[in-house]
């Protein structure tokens, strides 16, 4: 069996939240995480196909579950409202 050498040192999320237009001073310093507002986690996921709520979760330091109630709140509103 052939053993790849070497290692490949993890990319720094700041790349990632550089193409997105993040700027350094939106991070929170003690998570790593954003300050983000409802709107920004919703215009976030309205931007990206391809993200995930756990990624979202991440990156916005809330859980799954409080995601999910931001972007459903207008569904839910609608439904109940």
């Amino acid at each position: 069996m052939s053993r790849i050498k070497g290692s490949r040192a993890p990319r720094p999320v700041y790349s990632l939240q550089a193409l997105q237009g993040i700027e350094p001073r939106q991070i929170n310093s003690n998570s790593g995480a954003l300050d983000m507002t409802d709107q920004e986690i919703i215009d976030m996921f309205d931007r990206d196909l391809r993200i995930t709520l756990a990624e979202l979760g991440r990156m916005s330091g809330r859980s799954v579950k409080d995601v999910k109630k931001i972007l459903m709140k207008d569904a839910y509103e609608k439904d109940n409202g």
